[in-house]
């Protein structure tokens, strides 16, 4: 019996900008700003097409990701609100 075969995890990099719209670099159609790094790491591995931001600012939005709550149901610190 051979032994099971141990998966590789896989490498992943995630990206919060702060007030970086969909086409601000130029593997989205940016014609007028180089971003030469950006554009190589979405060559090489993968582009998001559809994404969705649960707020129109970053520390919400910052929240909601660190917490992994929507931002309403915490404090201003990322605390679970209390009832």
């Amino acid at each position: 019996m051979g032994s099971p075969s141990l998966a590789k995890p896989p490498n992943i990099v995630f990206i919060l900008a702060d007030d970086l719209g969909y086409a601000d670099v130029s593997c989205y159609g940016r014609p007028d700003l180089n971003t030469p790094n950006i554009d190589r790491i979405a060559k090489r591995g993968m582009r998001f097409l559809h994404g969705y931001a649960n707020s129109a600012v970053c520390s919400a939005t910052r929240t909601a990701l660190i917490t992994g709550r929507y931002q309403y149901r915490c404090d201003s610190f990322g605390r679970a609100a209390r009832r």
